[in-house]
């Protein structure tokens, strides 16, 4: 992670500049000097990914070139390299793309505008030249993104249970998955010293749902048309025979066939390829809502009846 603190804002981040936490959401991240880093390279080159995580700071970008050169020509790790950062502009993505930065990530976190501008917009403070940073804005920078760096190598966060419908997220994830935008799923954690501090986690129940909604979307098994959902805008049940004429999404007959889809990989950390970046939404005791690995025959058979109990609910709720 380059930087200690954020000049941002956001409300459920423990390094917002509000934030009274030294963590970034559940993890602690020691300082080390390129020295250390430099004599741990051999352990440095069995990575399988380098991901550079950003808070926002003036020196960032001079920061984020320096790191990249050390890495490529220090460290002369040649594989993929991520940065997670605020949304920039061309000509440095460019520039960071030409310094061997293979993705990038720009999160919008929030599923809807209003609850960006809810969580982040509002209280975002961003340097002089990145004015008017809301929801679109970062989703116009992630699309200039896919210009330079390519499809499948461009994604953005969404964090389930800042106050979103499934609604808002089904309709999040249409409009990311078929622009091109990678989507990495986080549950909301609640984290001491942060303004959304007494904010409730979403259930397991919910969240095993929408992991599961994201990969028949993502794999085109359903469309965002095929769900049905209740008076509080949360998915009850898939219309699976709609459009089968006029669409080329795959269909099944219903909720048992569309979830003999799934596999122990859907309730796996979404993200980059190589990523599993444990215990960001979970303690080290469970529950695991992101596996950073792949579930166990008995963890997937639960994870799988979540989905049947939550859809359940909700119809009952309909």
């Amino acid at each position: 992670m380059l930087g200690k603190n954020c000049m941002n804002n956001c409300a459920f981040c423990t390094k917002s500049a509000h934030s009274q936490n030294d963590k970034l959401s559940r993890i602690t991240w020691p300082e080390i000097s390129l020295g250390e880093l430099l004599r741990a390279k051999e352990s440095v080159l069995d990575f399988q990914r380098i991901c550079i995580q950003c808070t926002q700071y003036h020196h960032l970008l001079s920061d984020l070139n320096e790191l990249l050169d050390f890495i490529r020509e220090e460290i002369k790790f040649y594989g993929p390299i991520s940065a997670s950062i605020n949304p920039l502009t061309k000509d440095e993505m460019t520039e960071l793309r030409k310094k061997g930065l293979s993705d990038i990530c720009f999160s919008l976190d929030a599923a809807t505008a209003n609850l960006f501008k809810t969580v982040k917009g509002m209280n975002v403070r961003v340097m002089k030249d990145r004015k008017n940073n809301g929801f679109s804005f970062v989703f116009e920078s992630l699309k200039d993104a896919l210009e330079i760096f390519g499809t499948g190598h461009v994604a953005t966060h969404l964090i389930v249970g800042l106050g979103e419908s499934d609604s808002d997220i089904a309709w999040f994830l249409k409009k990311m998955l078929e622009t091109g935008i990678r989507i990495a799923l986080f549950s909301f954690t609640p984290m001491r010293g942060t303004d959304m501090a007494d904010h409730f986690q979403p259930s397991l129940k919910r969240y095993r749902t929408i992991q599961s909604l994201l990969y028949l979307m993502k794999n085109r098994y359903i469309s965002c048309q095929e769900l049905l959902f209740n008076h509080r805008g949360s998915i009850y049940a898939i219309n699976s025979h709609y459009g089968k004429q006029e669409t080329q999404y795959k269909s099944s007959n219903n909720i048992e066939e569309t979830l003999n889809l799934l596999t122990a990989e859907v309730f796996r950390t979404s993200g980059c390829s190589g990523c599993n970046r444990p215990f960001y939404n979970e303690m080290p005791g469970g529950p695991m809502y992101n596996f950073p690995r792949e579930p166990k025959q008995n963890e997937f058979e639960e994870a799988l009846q979540q989905v049947k109990d939550y859809l359940q609910e909700q119809s009952c709720s309909e």
